[in-house]
């Protein structure tokens, strides 16, 4: 199974459970970091890295060495939201939402994207703004075909909508006519590129696959409806896993896909839970 990251609600400590080949592992709570919302996880052994706002406005990170959490260390940047993180290679990403005080011409949205990269131990000193102005709450990362992909939800219509990076960024703008009431998830399964959604119409997870350059049409998971944005990751053999805040019982699930194809019955957890909002992070 994937490592997972996530805020339950109960408490402020981000909870944690390593990658497993077979299970999900058990819960640990970092009592040395604390957030509010969305937990970003990225990468894969040593090369394992989270990223969330503190208390504050403040983003911090860590690096997962030896299995150990490094001390929590700040970014040098702030939001009001939470991040996202990417991995291109052996290149590492951080993604948030700015807010703009002076931000012009005048409207709501008073914010903009920004991103910047990691070099060693350090984030560079300036993010750079790609200007995406209509972004609700943040993006979602994957790296997929030599590219990293990033889509979000655009706020004034409520579409998913994607951009790319290969060296500079291209942005596509919406994808089909696919609209979400949460931030899109993304995923790729070493084959497949996946993105996973809460419907508009009705709560239930929308799913597409494709190459990356093409993606099939949506397909609607009848067998499951959704309080929150959904996660989706790599398990360690493959397999891409899906984990969700289920409408109806209020309780986390899970499933995996096995050839393109979910598993006929979606799994709880028993062993840790999320609040609605706030949602959780594979890797």
């Amino acid at each position: 199974m994937p490592a997972m990251a996530w805020f339950e609600g109960t408490t402020d400590f981000i909870r944690w459970s390593a990658p497993d080949r077979e299970q999900w592992s058990a819960v640990q709570v970092l009592d040395d970091r604390r957030t509010g919302r969305v937990v970003a996880i990225t990468g894969r052994g040593d090369n394992t890295y989270m990223a969330w706002k503190g208390v504050e406005r403040n983003i911090w990170w860590s690096r997962l060495d030896g299995g150990v959490w490094s001390p929590r260390e700040s970014t040098g940047f702030r939001t009001l939201t939470f991040p996202a993180l990417g991995r291109l290679g052996d290149r590492t990403f951080l993604a948030f939402r700015e807010e703009r005080r002076y931000f012009r011409p005048p409207s709501h949205q008073q914010h903009t994207i920004c991103w910047a990269e990691l070099h060693g131990d350090h984030w560079e000193p300036e993010a750079h703004d790609l200007g995406l102005h209509f972004v609700d709450e943040n993006v979602s990362l994957a790296e997929h075909d030599g590219c990293l992909h990033m889509v979000w939800r655009r706020t004034f219509d409520s579409r998913v909508c994607r951009a790319v990076f290969d060296g500079a960024w291209t942005v596509e703008g919406p994808l089909g006519n696919w609209r979400t009431s949460a931030v899109p998830a993304i995923a790729s399964d070493g084959v497949r590129l996946h993105l996973a959604w809460r419907r508009v119409e009705d709560d239930h997870i929308g799913w597409v696959t494709g190459s990356g350059d093409r993606l099939g049409d949506e397909v609607v998971l009848r067998d499951r409806r959704s309080s929150g944005a959904p996660a989706l990751g790599r398990s360690g053999d493959g397999e891409l896993v899906m984990v969700w805040l289920d409408a109806a019982g209020g309780g986390l699930r899970w499933d995996r896909c096995r050839d393109v194809r979910w598993e006929s019955r979606p799994h709880a957890f028993n062993d840790r839970r999320a609040d609605a909002w706030h949602g959780v992070s594979l890797a």
